[in-house]
């Protein structure tokens, strides 16, 4: 178990900054969850929040509110792939799926998604179909 990468201060709620309370005590949130809960866990990947207002029932709570979960899984992929230096392969091979609106083409010609190498020229991958930037 490692501890957070992303937050020092368990006292505070990551995403509102209010202190836990009797009634909203904070909660251990593993951003990547289901079954990339554990690599969340091992490489640091959680953040403390609210039980009820941030965390499960709120209509911002990261488990009740897309965007915001997914804004908070791209914050913490990109603090991730600095603090351990991964590429965003790394990143896929770990937890599965890129969050960052990244190219999936990479330098070496080859596809972040797959590993297949693309084709000069051609912004989408002919094995999986994962899309560039143009």
């Amino acid at each position: 178990m490692a501890k957070s990468i992303i937050q020092t201060n368990r006292d505070r709620c990551y995403l509102c900054g209010r202190p836990a309370t009797y009634n909203d005590p904070l909660d251990k949130h593993h951003v990547f969850f289901g079954p990339y809960r554990r690599k969340s866990e091992k490489y640091g990947l959680t953040v403390y929040l609210h039980h009820s207002a941030c965390h499960i029932f709120g209509e911002k709570a990261v488990h009740n509110n897309a965007d915001v979960c997914r804004e908070l899984q791209v914050e913490v992929q990109e603090i991730a792939m600095e603090h351990y230096g991964w590429t965003v392969s790394d990143f896929i091979r770990l937890i599965g799926r890129n969050y960052i609106d990244k190219p999936v083409i990479e330098a070496n010609n080859c596809c972040v998604i797959c590993g297949a190498i693309i084709p000069e020229g051609r912004q989408v991958c002919p094995v999986c179909g994962g899309v560039g930037d143009d």
